[in-house]
């Protein structure tokens, strides 16, 4: 755990009280792993360093730590992902082809299935202490399914074709709890008094900003039910995410109730062109 902490601490964007995470998701990611291993306290924008760190009564999981890394590690540009030939990804504008140098050369080799990468000293040695790599610089076994939820935009990752993920998604279709699919259930089915009190808060909201702007005042369309019904599905897709960010991975399936307590808040993990 210590070179994690040292890691987060140390690259997180730094106030005086601790961290802030500006809505940054690498960085959001991070306060909340160090307020998960008892470091810090959430605080608005961010965490609060503890002055006397606390023993969490649920350590984080080593995938989710890892995965907390990872990102604040790439957000850095201490972490490079690069293509199959050790090159580094193509230019996303003309711009940057022109201004980037030409990369260092690879430090962290292919394994596994797993393309070459490119990391700074620090970040190199909390990746060989989490074993996500060999002292050598290969990549573990261990690592595949972490990069498999961070999907490395250089690889060009269908995750989705792969026979394990379809079984683990078989799998947790077939081994579901009552209680989980209860919860399921309640986000997937809309019922019509739903779409009536979506459309009616809507209007309400119309109304009020019709007081207050005048009745001039360019509001938008009105709200149907069709417009409800996406409306509806679209916030109840964020839930479902939810569930299976906090609850579900993909190597164990479902999680115990203890495991979720250990689960970090990894939002827009694990699921393709996050």
């Amino acid at each position: 755990m210590a070179p994690a902490i040292s890691f987060l601490s140390g690259n997180l964007p730094r106030v005086n009280h601790g961290w802030e995470h500006l809505y940054t998701t690498a960085y959001q990611i991070g306060c909340g792993v160090l307020v998960a291993l008892g470091v810090a306290t959430e605080v608005e924008g961010g965490a609060s360093r503890r002055e006397m760190p606390k023993c969490p009564e649920h350590f984080p999981r080593w995938n989710d730590l890892c995965i907390a890394v990872l990102w604040l590690a790439e957000q850095q540009n201490k972490l490079i992902y690069r293509l199959p030939d050790g090159t580094g990804p193509p230019p996303r504008t003309p711009w940057q082809g022109m201004t980037s140098p030409n990369p260092a050369p690879p430090n962290i080799l292919p394994a596994y299935g797993m393309r070459p990468g490119r990391a700074d000293g620090e970040v190199l040695s909390v990746l060989i202490a989490l074993g996500l790599i060999t002292g050598e610089g290969h990549r573990t076994d261990r690592a595949e399914l972490v990069l498999w939820r961070n999907q490395p935009r250089a690889w060009g990752m269908d995750v989705p074709s792969d026979p394990r993920f379809v079984s683990a998604v078989r799998h947790a279709v077939e081994d579901m709890s009552p209680v989980m699919r209860a919860e399921i259930d309640h986000w997937v089915r809309l019922t019509g008094s739903e779409v009536n009190a979506h459309i009616q808060q809507y209007d309400d909201a119309i109304e009020a900003a019709r007081r207050q702007y005048g009745p001039n005042a360019r509001l938008g369309a009105p709200m149907t039910p069709e417009r409800a019904v996406k409306s509806l599905q679209f916030l109840r897709r964020n839930e479902l995410d939810w569930i299976f960010f906090r609850d579900w991975r993909l190597a164990e399936g479902w999680l115990s109730s203890d495991q979720s307590k250990r689960a970090c808040r990894l939002f827009m993990i694990g699921w393709p062109n996050r």
